[in-house]
């Protein structure tokens, strides 16, 4: 509010010498024309009288009066004497030898009858002018202060209505990062536009923060949970084959489990490291011109033994040559996990369908099974870490790998969505804009 008032005090006062010097300015014009009018009525009504005389009526108005100077400047008619020498039609201002008042001075050139060359000076008291600017200052001495005022009282006023929000919003961030209570919102009044934008801004961010935080717990929840059977699993069968009655084929068979156990929690571990590095933005993507056609080739061919344990065919109905600027090494993770699902969730002795086509300027992927399929209810749920559908699953997934799909290919700014019916089965299909 200081350095605000210090600029308001700065344009009064710019503005109080501009009306200073355009009330100066005008005062001149008016006395220029007003003095210019009189010289010339004067010099059409001096003349010689029969004596050869000067004659001239030495006040022309209330306001306006005459003297004549010989071509020298010494006074021959009128009352006042400046030291002033005479100069034609020039506005000067100039002291009286008898006073110190001011006077605004005119000289006009003119010629006798008998051919002597004269000058006529007009002059008029430069009180009016002086008395106008008194009021000026005068006005602007009494209105700035006034006017300051004005600015500071309303000025204060005005910002404690609009930072008074602010205060809540420093008030609520306090009480949040005391208490970690994300669900405190502050309320938008409606009568600040701008301070009601960053009120809900600020909302909006609280919000995020809430859902990052609840997605934080349920992760560390569902890993301490997935975590936990594998590790009891290769706790329970070291015990057993440390035991002493523990026979040699069934040692064999419990260090069988502790290693796929232990291989499972070792996946689980990189796929959320994985996802963690993702999260954070940490694993750049390297873009390439990648042959999807080829990719979703090969993958297929990969997942040909393990389909084959269940008698599932993979087809595939790629169009030749399909290129897409991606990260090769994540694309091909996506990728294989879905197609690793379809398998895993597929019907026994069924077929898992593949195919990439360009439509409207774009990459289309579709990946389908006809499997026991998912319900409406689980379509929107399997995206969420750790979440599988248990009654038709036949891996032994995390619960990883649609979410892992999922954020490599948002990341890669395509999209990804599902159709499913019971005991019909599941079509996943991703989208790219090129």
């Amino acid at each position: 509010m200081l350095w605000y008032g210090l600029l308001i005090l700065v344009v009064l006062g710019l503005l109080t010498l501009l009306l200073l010097w355009t009330q100066y300015l005008q005062s001149k014009d008016y006395y220029y024309r007003h003095l210019t009018e009189a010289a010339n009525r004067a010099a059409q009504e001096i003349h010689l009288n029969a004596d050869g005389e000067i004659e001239l009526d030495t006040q022309i108005d209330d306001n306006v009066h005459v003297t004549v100077l010989d071509e020298n400047g010494e006074l021959l008619i009128g009352k006042r004497k400046f030291t002033a020498k005479p100069k034609e039609e020039v506005l000067r201002i100039r002291e009286s030898q008898k006073s110190d008042a001011s006077w605004y001075l005119l000289d006009q050139p003119v010629t006798l009858a008998d051919g002597r060359p004269l000058w006529i000076r007009c002059y008029a008291s430069s009180a009016v002018a002086e008395r106008m600017g008194g009021m000026l200052r005068l006005v602007m001495l009494l209105s700035i202060p006034l006017l300051l005022a004005a600015v500071f009282v309303g000025g204060f006023m005005m910002t404690r209505y609009i930072f008074r929000p602010m205060d809540e919003m420093i008030a609520t961030a306090r009480s949040i990062s005391s208490s970690s209570d994300l669900k405190r919102r502050i309320e938008v009044s409606g009568a600040q536009r701008e301070v009601d934008r960053l009120v809900s801004t600020f909302n909006e961010m609280l919000s995020r923060l809430e859902r990052s935080v609840e997605n934080e717990k349920s992760f560390i929840s569902d890993a301490s949970h997935e975590l936990r059977t594998p590790l009891s699993v290769i706790r329970a069968q070291s015990e057993y084959a440390l035991s002493p009655d523990c026979p040699p084929e069934e040692r064999e068979n419990s260090l069988q489990v502790i290693l796929d156990c232990s291989t499972r929690a070792s996946d689980m571990i990189s796929q959320m490291l994985a996802l963690s590095r993702m999260d954070a933005q940490r694993q750049p993507l390297s873009r390439e011109p990648i042959n999807i056609s080829e990719m979703l080739e090969s993958i297929a061919e990969q997942l040909e033994p393990l389909a084959a344990q269940r008698s599932i065919r993979i087809e595939t109905a790629c169009r030749p040559d399909v290129i897409l600027s991606c990260d090769e090494i994540l694309m091909m993770r996506a990728l294989f996990n879905l197609m690793q699902n379809a398998i895993d969730y597929g019907r026994e002795g069924g077929h898992v369908w593949v195919s990439v086509e360009r439509s409207g300027g774009g990459v289309t992927i579709r990946v389908r099974d006809d499997g026991a399929g998912i319900s409406e209810s689980d379509c929107e749920r399997i995206w969420r870490r750790f979440y599988r559908v248990r009654a038709t699953a036949h891996g032994s997934g995390a619960g990883l790998g649609l979410p892992m799909a999922q954020q490599i290919i948002e990341q890669h700014g395509g999209t990804i969505g599902v159709k499913s019916a019971l005991g019909v089965g599941s079509e996943f299909t991703i989208c790219f804009e090129e």
